[in-house]
């Protein structure tokens, strides 16, 4: 039943990746720092912790590794947006 930590992670890098499309497109200056450093960041914390003291090391690593994604291609994602669109 020790699960919070790798659902938590798992939750922050599911909204972390995919946040992007909504947030960012619909206020892109009021959410884009929550959005693209607090997420994925919260989801790789958590997942760490989910790891060592939880029973979902699966949850905690998907979370990890959306992460991780989240983070390195955010900004490259939204640089293609951004240049669609004011282009």
């Amino acid at each position: 039943m020790r699960k919070i930590f790798g659902i938590i992670s798992l939750l922050c890098g599911i909204f972390g990746f995919f946040a992007w499309y909504f947030i960012c497109l619909v206020f892109p200056l009021c959410l884009y720092f929550f959005t693209y450093y607090y997420l994925p960041g919260a989801a790789i914390i958590f997942g760490v912790i989910g790891s060592k003291y939880d029973d979902s090391e699966v949850l905690s690593i998907i979370g990890i590794i959306l992460g991780f994604i989240g983070i390195f291609t955010l900004p490259v994602i939204i640089q293609f947006v951004l240049l669609a669109l004011y282009d």
